[in-house]
């Protein structure tokens, strides 16, 4: 349940676990499409099996290596958050990218060849390297170490605890900021401080739901050009001057 928890909680860094989560299937089901290119036959050209297992290996060897740019020096909090926001979410993607990039390689290798043994040399090899781009502990870890080589205060703790853009289609970051915990209102029984504070939505909410203007029954718009109705207190009578 912890694991579960952690994927669906409304921060950056349960986002960034649902993009993992998205991509994991995709080698899988590419699986299907060149199993029938192929006709399901595994034999294949030793030299296309090399080239598919080198890049393979290449893509994890810069998977482990690769780190986010060191952060420069002077940052205020809030820039520090943004940046390490930033160079993290950059190296989550490449880390996303490379496996993916070595699976295709493999499949183009596979089709090419007549063989499925390419397609599954890179399966074995870069479909497990998804699970490094996931923001553990370790992973978080050596980021910030690697953005705080300079001497900079690398706030990515901070940055992965905030709101993320979506969590469900349809649900936007600022909404986010309503719920308990996140920066958003208060349970019930704190001070009117919340209140305050949500004292503008009221007024806007107040404001639509003003009744509509209802005109007396059997009144009429009143026709541009036309004639004019008789205002209130009138009888419409034309008076004629007596000299």
């Amino acid at each position: 349940m912890g694991q579960v928890r952690a994927f669906r909680e409304p921060t950056m860094a349960g986002y960034l676990r649902r993009v993992v989560l998205v991509f994991l299937p995709v080698p899988l089901a590419a699986l299907v499409p060149i199993t029938i290119a192929v006709s399901a036959s595994w034999a294949a050209a030793g030299w296309l099996v090399l080239v598919s297992v080198s890049v393979s290996v290449a893509s994890l060897l810069m998977c482990l290596i690769m780190q986010p740019p060191p952060l420069p020096e002077g940052l205020s909090t809030r820039a520090s958050v943004r940046r390490s926001l930033h160079r993290y979410q950059q190296v989550t993607r490449l880390r996303i990218a490379l496996p993916l990039a070595a699976l295709a390689t493999g499949g183009v290798a596979a089709v090419t060849s007549g063989g499925l043994a390419p397609y599954v040399a890179a399966l074995v090899l870069a479909w497990p390297q998804l699970l490094l781009a996931l923001p553990s502990y370790h992973n978080i870890s050596r980021a910030r170490q690697s953005m705080e080589s300079w001497g900079a205060q690398a706030q990515l703790w901070a940055a992965l605890a905030e709101p993320a853009p979506e969590v469900r289609p349809g649900r936007r970051r600022d909404q986010f900021a309503s719920l308990p915990g996140h920066g958003g209102a208060e349970p019930a029984g704190t001070p009117a401080g919340g209140a305050a504070q949500d004292s503008g939505g009221s007024a806007r909410r107040s404001h639509l739901a003003r009744p509509p203007i209802r005109r007396p029954a059997g009144a009429s718009r009143p026709v541009p050009g036309g004639p004019r109705r008789p205002g209130p207190g009138r009888t419409g009578r034309v008076r004629v001057r007596r000299d």
